[in-house]
């Protein structure tokens, strides 16, 4: 490419129309020379920029596995969280309900002991009135 630079571009007899007067073909010899002296110096300032976005584009691929990987620990978080906290309305809502039977239990106990002390009372009333009426008996059997 050099030579073509320092030879022929810089030549101003190396013009298409210029040698065109000569031949046609020598004519697209020199469109295709000017051509690629072109391409020559657009690729040297392409090539950086295509490594350049083709190390990017490696590094976006490296990191979208990396975000969907985090995106599916995400997802398998946020179903650990929503199981969880179903369990824990459910879990609420019979606390609730086990508190609320607790309650009628320790009303029924408390009726119970009442009816209990309220029955051993009558018992123990009945049995000093009987015992009463038997020492009487006997005491009047020994008369």
């Amino acid at each position: 490419m050099q030579k073509i630079r320092k030879e022929f571009i810089t030549n101003p007899e190396f013009d298409p129309a210029k040698v065109a007067n000569a031949s046609s073909a020598a004519e697209g010899l020199c469109k295709w020379c000017m051509a690629m002296e072109i391409y020559d110096r657009v690729a040297k300032v392409v090539a950086p920029k295509k490594a350049k976005l083709k190390e990017a584009e490696d590094e976006l691929s490296s990191t979208m596995k990396t975000l969907n990987t985090k995106r599916a620990e995400l997802a398998a978080v946020e179903k650990r969280l929503a199981d969880l906290k179903a369990t824990f309305k459910e879990m609420t809502e019979k606390k609730a309900q086990l508190e609320f039977q607790v309650g009628i239990h320790v009303v029924g106990l408390s009726n119970c002991s009442i009816a209990f002390v309220r029955m051993h009372l009558s018992y123990e009333t009945v049995w000093h009135s009987t015992l009463f009426i038997v020492k009487k008996k006997n005491l009047e059997s020994r008369k």
